[in-house]
């Protein structure tokens, strides 16, 4: 299996912005062969706790990203199903022969 860890420059607090920033990676990973993709937990608005209007509820705009990329591209998505450091999922994954790809 191959896999994709996508890091990135968060624009803070700005979905939209990081929907465009990220979808291109996505694409590229994708297009590389990954069927795993990993993003950041808040890759859509970063480490923000100081707004009130960031939370989103089940189905919103971070899921139907995610969902739409995972269309378009043909890959699985999970939001937050194990909620462990990269670098232990990049182990894990590694005990399970995958090929790891990181994308910047």
């Amino acid at each position: 299996m191959r896999v994709a860890a996508i890091q990135h420059d968060i624009a803070w607090c700005d979905r939209r912005a990081n929907f465009t920033h990220v979808a291109p990676m996505v694409a590229a990973a994708a297009f590389a062969g990954a069927r795993l993709i990993l993003l950041t937990e808040t890759f859509s608005t970063g480490f923000a706790t100081d707004r009130d209007d960031l939370g989103e509820p089940e189905g919103g705009p971070s899921s139907q990203f995610l969902g739409e990329q995972a269309r378009l591209h043909r890959w699985l998505h999970g939001w937050e199903l194990v909620h462990v450091p990269l670098t232990m999922a990049l182990l894990l994954l590694g005990a399970i022969h995958a090929v790891v790809s990181v994308y910047y």
